[in-house]
């Protein structure tokens, strides 16, 4: 078991290992709670670990209310919380409870932004149960629901007060879905450093669960020290959406058919030539990023039937664009990084 700590809102600390349940209760105790807690998860993971967390929490002398919605990024919708806001206020959830957001990343944005808006704010904790939300959408307090026009539009920053990474709810995820997540851990790789990239290599070859764990832990820091700076993501903190622009945008144009993992890869895969053919990232680091990739198995390219139009037409909605102007992650090295603003219509010539 490994752990961290978070240097954005009060502070809070992110714990790595498995069977945590234990650790969870005693997180409870040693801060005083004695509320009442909800439980909010998606239909796929509610039934196979729902049961378990709630009996813990039971048998730690705790009341709890359980709660799950239809699983898939389709269901990120104001109408997915609403549910939540009455779930909540049905079970009289007060001021002084704990939301705790038990599944993907859609989970952790919807209860995120239910605990962030329901009666002006409330306490939760992340617990998540992919390999992508582990390493990316637990930590940072970014919380949202997705509209027609765009994803993760509506929302709100709002910091849990401790995430429980615990790798036993990685078991039961297939191979696609595990290394969706992976896509994302190899992106903090390229910010943060050849030492990251050199454990996914290592676990890609060999799947020691061991290296995943500090891959989860290797992958939280980096995010944390983006954070813990630019909590509110107004400056350097923006470095950690490299390859989330154009992956944001093919989620969308494909209705979510290609998933948020996948899109993040092939942003990178095309963030990492884009920055070779501006001269900027060596020949060699390029291909050390695509090797990487290539043995997660995921796709590598925008979409063949997906216009250089319509890309730019869902861009022009993301959050990034403002004034005609878009900011994008570039690559130096790997391990350096920085935002370039360019005009939205030159964008066309880095998707083309």
């Amino acid at each position: 078991m490994k752990k961290c700590l978070i240097k954005a809102g009060n502070g809070y600390e992110v714990t790595v290992g498995s069977n945590l349940a234990e650790e969870l209760i005693g997180y409870l105790k040693s801060v005083g709670f004695d509320g009442k807690i909800a439980i909010v998860s998606d239909s796929n993971v509610a039934k196979l670990y729902m049961a378990n967390l709630r009996k813990a929490l039971i048998d730690g002398k705790y009341s709890v209310a359980t709660m799950e919605f239809p699983e898939g990024e389709e269901n990120k919708t104001l109408k997915t919380y609403e549910m939540i806001m009455h779930f909540l206020l049905l079970n009289e959830i007060g001021r002084n409870d704990m939301l705790i957001a038990l599944g993907g990343g859609v989970t952790g944005d919807l209860v995120g932004f239910a605990a962030a808006t329901y009666m002006r704010g409330i306490r939760y904790i992340m617990m998540p149960t992919t390999l992508l939300s582990m390493v990316d959408s637990s930590v940072g307090g970014k919380t949202a629901v997705d509209m027609q026009e765009g994803k993760n539009l509506v929302g709100a920053f709002h910091q849990p007060v401790a995430v429980f990474a615990d790798t036993d709810y990685l078991r039961t995820l297939d191979e696609n879905i595990l290394m969706q997540g992976m896509a994302e851990a190899i992106k903090a790789g390229v910010i943060g450093g050849k030492d990251l990239l050199d454990l996914i290599s290592r676990y890609l070859d060999t799947r020691d669960g061991n290296i995943l764990e500090d891959i989860i832990l290797k992958s939280i820091e980096i995010k944390g020290e983006y954070v813990s700076e630019d909590e509110f993501d107004c400056g350097r903190r923006k470095i950690l959406n490299l390859g989330h622009t154009l992956g944001h945008a093919i989620e969308r144009c494909t209705g979510y058919m290609i998933s948020h993992g996948e899109a993040v890869a092939i942003g990178l895969n095309k963030m990492v030539d884009e920055s070779e053919k501006h001269g900027e990232l060596p020949a060699e680091e390029g291909t050390l990023i695509r090797n990487i990739l290539i043995k997660t198995g995921l796709k590598q390219d925008i979409p063949g039937n997906i216009s250089s139009e319509s890309l730019m037409d869902a861009i022009l909605l993301d959050k990034k664009t403002y004034n005609d102007k878009i900011d994008i992650i570039m690559i130096r090295r790997i391990g350096d990084c920085y935002i370039k603003q360019i005009a939205v219509d030159d964008f066309y010539s880095y998707i083309e």
